[in-house]
């Protein structure tokens, strides 16, 4: 989309040519999914741009990354606060199978007139006076990063999906299709949609995960191998190898309560603790 003209002052971008000698790109430098309720993500953002280096030293422009997800629809904005590290902490949640990081640099307050030696020939005869930029204005673009998380945390191939005639307070599960469709009642699922959104160290979180959870883990497990090309199956695989768990059929079935609860690592321990937390802060 950058290699059509869509904003009235210069980009630095791989596809455009307003800042010919000028880079800018980002590399992860880590991607961990934190005990199964967060991705911990470090970014390092590498400029080669003095013009811009000098805004950003001035705090009138920021590094900041865009994470999206086109699954759940969640799009959010992280400003690095100036430093080209920047660390994030995103719940996992808010994510399906994978999301995108997009790293930009954008103006943190109006910018009268900037113009530099660095903008090609044409840009700097035709705006010899500069720009005026808004605050909010992107001024660097680079490519776009998948971070892929389905690989390391089953709960996030497992789709709650509304059926008005499904019991209130019961459940149908469908291991058929490629994720995991766990069928609830349109009522219970605001609920559960209301309980998931909130931080891991809440109690009701933590017994969603002990009570729906284990048990869906459960059940995929004992027909793990019946399904064996699905994203739930090899989410579920690359856990169990993750933790060095035989994936031989006849083990699986027979252990599976056991490996629900390595993989979804110890959920009755976290609720526990929670639980216990709110006791003593009574």
């Amino acid at each position: 989309m950058w290699r059509h003209r869509l904003l009235p002052y210069p980009l630095l971008s791989n596809a455009t040519d307003d800042y010919p000698l000028s880079g800018f790109t980002c590399q992860v430098r880590k991607s961990v999914l934190s005990n199964g309720e967060f991705v911990d993500l470090a970014l390092e953002y590498r400029l080669n741009c003095e013009s811009l280096e000098s805004l950003i030293g001035l705090r009138q422009a920021d590094f900041a990354v865009q994470t999206a997800c086109v699954r759940t629809y969640s799009r959010d904005l992280h400003m690095a606060g100036h430093n080209s590290l920047h660390f994030l902490k995103l719940p996992v949640d808010d994510y399906a199978d994978d999301f995108t990081v997009t790293p930009y640099i954008v103006a943190t307050e109006p910018i009268k007139g900037f113009a530099t030696a660095e903008h090609n020939s044409e840009i700097r005869e035709l705006k010899p006076e500069g720009f005026d930029l808004e605050r909010g204005a992107i001024l660097a673009v680079t490519d776009s990063v998948r971070i892929i998380i389905a690989e390391t945390n089953p709960n996030s191939v497992i789709d709650l999906v509304a059926n008005s005639s499904t019991p209130a307070g019961r459940y149908e599960l469908d291991l058929t299709t490629d994720r995991i469709k766990l069928y609830v009642n349109p009522v219970d699922k605001l609920t559960l949609e209301r309980f998931r959104s909130q931080r891991p160290e809440k109690p009701e979180r933590a017994a969603l995960v002990t009570a729906l959870y284990l048990n869906v883990i459960t059940q995929a497990l004992h027909q793990l191998h019946e399904y064996p090309e699905s994203a739930w199956a090899q989410s579920i695989n690359l856990a169990l190898e993750r933790h060095s768990i035989n994936t031989d059929p006849a083990g699986i079935r027979h252990s599976a309560p056991q490996y629900a609860q390595t993989i979804l690592e110890a959920p009755l321990g976290r609720l526990l603790v929670s639980l216990t937390n709110v006791t003593d802060m009574e």
